[in-house]
């Protein structure tokens, strides 16, 4: 039974155009054997495959929903592994390494008990579509900032309340030049706006 698998496996790989060359049985593998029910398979970067390893694994359960249901639901599927993935990408050239974060903006927390303005401003910047990376750990504020740059984020947006109980202000601050000014909290969205737009003309 499983030798007829895996000849079927092959025909539909060849048939959608699949290599020959590039597909190879290994009785050797075994993934999960009280996991998997069938066929399993690992996938490799030419030219990397002692170097990096499988990047790609998977088969064949029919028994994971009898975890959760009563009912037995055949199933098929893989996992990446992205830093391996990634790893022997940028080692062949293919991509090139960008900022570490897809983030626009830091919002930092100057004390604890801003954290719920910091939140705040946040969810109104995502809710106005920019990227943030909110700063919620227990560092010193100084070094929020510090993890900002390293990160690559362009811009850090710091709740410094003109009032005890209602933030009316913030400071937005280019993180690449120092430069910095006070923002009326429903203009913040505006001004990043605007800022984030000249930055990409630089």
């Amino acid at each position: 039974q499983g030798i007829e698998e895996l000849e079927m496996v092959i025909g539909y790989l060849l048939q959608v155009g699949v290599p020959e060359e590039v597909v190879e049985i290994d009785l050797s593998i075994t993934r999960g054997l009280d996991y998997y029910t069938g066929t399993v398979y690992e996938t490799f970067l030419l030219d990397h495959e002692h170097t990096l390893g499988s990047v790609c694994s998977g088969g064949r359960y029919d028994n994971l929903s009898d975890k959760f249901i009563d009912r037995k639901l055949p199933g098929v599927g893989m996992s990446i592994g992205l830093t391996r993935l990634f790893s022997g990408l940028l080692e062949a050239g293919t991509i090139q390494a960008g900022a570490s974060t897809p983030a626009q903006v830091a919002v930092t927390v100057p004390d604890r008990d801003r954290l719920e303005d910091s939140l705040s401003v946040a969810s109104l910047l995502r809710g106005k579509g920019f990227k943030v990376d909110l700063f919620v750990q227990a560092q010193k504020h100084d070094k929020q900032l510090k993890a900002a740059v390293r990160k690559g984020i362009p811009f850090a947006v710091i709740p410094w309340p003109d009032k005890v109980d209602e933030m009316e202000s913030v400071e937005l601050r280019d993180l690449r030049t120092g430069d910095r000014e006070v923002v009326l909290i429903h203009e913040v969205a505006t001004v990043l706006g605007f800022m984030l737009s000249e930055k990409g003309r630089d």
